[in-house]
């Protein structure tokens, strides 16, 4: 609820008031005021619970931010099943993040709920094969790719839209320290996912990424990552 003060509208009488009332009293509240209503902002901070405090002059775009970062909150605890929705209005980064871990979590559950006793490496089989079951008989962007040695896959700090699963080979994470110089940070094998960081925030690459062996892996964008999510695990 967004309420503003001035001298023909208490609104923070407002705010105070929706605090006392069962149906209101969870609602978020963002007041704008002038600097200068130093007393009634404290009445309504102290009274009214309030989340937000705007001052006027507001400057570009900061009510909008606000309240944007408010229902994608709401949005979030209250709507888990269908984010995507939501995701060209609001906070499409926190929303996408939060979708995909939804249906990653979703997609092992089947495996995970079956084969609870299994291994993490019997785990990685069972994924791996539902995935290449996928994609015998739907591959039209080529998921399924094998890749040389000495392969980038991910370079830090430039863009990535796509994440590697990886089936077969081994890969080498490095980043950079503050002298500049690229240190290798981990290694990752069969059952592990690259790139999962900068796919689901829409941020640049974390670490460089590179094949040291001759590596078999699914790359997904978002829309085939969809896809797969919205197929049956089981």
């Amino acid at each position: 609820v967004i309420a503003s003060h001035h001298a023909h509208f208490n609104g923070v009488d407002f705010l105070i008031g929706l605090d006392k009332t069962p149906h209101t009293e969870r609602a978020r509240k963002i007041l704008i005021s002038c600097s200068s209503d130093i007393e009634a902002i404290l009445t309504a901070v102290n009274e009214g619970r309030l989340d937000h405090c705007l001052t006027k002059p507001l400057p570009d775009n900061v009510l909008f931010n606000t309240a944007q970062k408010e229902l994608t909150q709401f949005i979030l605890r209250n709507c888990k099943e269908d984010l995507l929705s939501y995701s060209q209005i609001l906070d499409q980064h926190k929303l996408l993040r939060a979708h995909i871990e939804n249906q990653m979590s979703n997609y092992q559950a089947g495996f995970l709920h079956d084969y609870h006793s299994m291994s993490d490496n019997e785990l990685a089989e069972q994924v791996i094969s539902a995935l290449q079951q996928f994609f015998k008989a739907n591959d039209e962007t080529k998921a399924c790719r094998t890749y040389s040695p000495e392969h980038l896959l991910t370079v830090e700090g430039e863009p990535n839209s796509f994440l590697w699963f990886i089936t077969s080979g081994e890969v080498a994470l490095y980043k950079r320290d503050e002298q500049g110089m690229q240190r290798e940070v981990v290694r990752h094998t069969k059952g592990n996912i690259v790139g999962g960081m900068s796919f689901v925030t829409g941020e640049c690459s974390f670490s460089t990424a590179l094949t040291l062996t001759e590596t078999e892996v699914i790359k997904l964008d978002r829309n085939v990552f969809r896809k797969v999510m919205q197929s049956d695990s089981n």
